[in-house]
């Protein structure tokens, strides 16, 4: 009788040992999923950080695009205040002109606008999507 209650106990020590040991590895399984989990996050920003120097990039040489227009708008004013009444087509067309570049630097303006806005809100949902705070 000891020896099937020395038996019983050394199974329930056992079976207590694996239930242990199950437990630990589900554990280390679930770290290792979490770890997982982390770093496709981790490159999911690093690659959407790296569209953003792009788009900054950008955003300087749309810049520079502007302030090439606001010379160019600059030279037009003057040669439009310079030119006399005899050149009234001249005038006519600087001013036309004039009115192009200032259009054409407002949608400069308004691309660089939008694009800024658009990568701080995907950087945003995504910052919100990882849990980062």
């Amino acid at each position: 009788m000891t020896s099937s209650i020395s038996l019983g106990l050394r199974n329930s020590g056992l079976l207590f040992l694996l239930i242990y040991l199950y437990l630990n590895l589900k554990g280390i399984k679930e770290k290792e999923t979490e770890i997982s989990q982390l770093n496709e996050k981790n490159l999911n920003l690093t690659r959407q950080l790296d569209q953003l120097v792009v788009s900054r990039e950008e955003i300087g040489k749309l810049s520079q695009m502007v302030l090439q227009k606001d010379l160019e708008i600059q030279a037009l004013h003057a040669r439009v205040s310079l030119g006399g009444g005899g050149h009234s087509q001249d005038v006519m067309f600087l001013q036309q002109q004039l009115q192009a570049y200032a259009v054409e630097r407002e949608q400069v303006r308004i691309t660089i606008r939008i694009n800024f806005i658009c990568q701080v809100d995907c950087m945003y949902t995504t910052v919100q999507k990882s849990g980062v705070t």
